[in-house]
């Protein structure tokens, strides 16, 4: 019985240790979501107020993380700066050439298709050529859809396998360890015989013993 159980702590310490990394590997793919942003980028000739009526209206749909961040021409040309070095003499002379900007992240990557829908009737005139900004983010969705999808089911056959491993293990250790009592006590099965025991008690008896 020693080794069955063994064995059988051994299953279980391995099923554990799976069920904790399928945990740590779900966790992680929620963390990849929430960082999943899109941007979308503005005209020069877009109008403040309106695109504060579009950041008010992003943020009271059910799909959108808040805030909804705005960044103008010089916070993007500065952040670049800040990121490259650039030549202050580039700076003055292409000081406006980075359009300004909106951050929004979905609660859900596959919650981006009905953004950018809402996007393209509401705000399309705010839009810097959103045919090809549309497109270029439905690339990077469903790049990231891919990412999740294939994480998530590789997770779950690698679960199903070893639930199923440990299923077939702790048969195969239980069975072992009545086929070794049974040929271990021979003598005291005779016994039990010639005393008037049933061959189904007899049985269940090692059985609940192997267990």
């Amino acid at each position: 019985a020693v080794p069955a159980i063994v064995v059988i702590a051994m299953a279980l310490s391995m099923f554990h240790s799976l069920l904790v990394m399928h945990e740590k590997a779900s966790q992680t793919l929620k963390e990849v979501s929430q960082k999943f942003s899109i941007t979308v980028y503005l005209k020069q000739s877009a109008d403040r107020f309106e695109i504060n009526n579009l950041i008010s209206a992003l943020e009271e749909r059910m799909d959108v993380i808040k805030p909804v961040i705005f960044t103008s021409q010089e916070e993007a040309w500065q952040n670049l700066n800040k990121n490259f070095s650039l030549d202050p003499t580039l700076l003055k002379k292409y000081s406006f050439s980075i359009p300004s900007s909106l951050t929004i992240t979905p609660k859900n990557p596959r919650d981006t298709v009905h953004i950018e829908s809402y996007l393209r009737e509401q705000a399309s005139h705010l839009l810097q050529d959103p045919q090809a900004t549309g497109e270029k983010q439905k690339n990077i969705t469903r790049q990231m859809l891919e990412f999740i999808e294939n994480t998530e089911i590789g997770t779950r056959r690698t679960l199903v396998f070893f639930a199923l491993l440990f299923i077939i293990g702790g048969i195969l250790a239980a069975s072992s360890a009545v086929h070794l009592a049974l040929a271990s006590r021979r003598t005291e099965i005779k016994i039990m015989k010639l005393v008037g025991a049933a061959h189904g008690n007899i049985a269940a008896h090692y059985m609940m013993e192997g267990i």
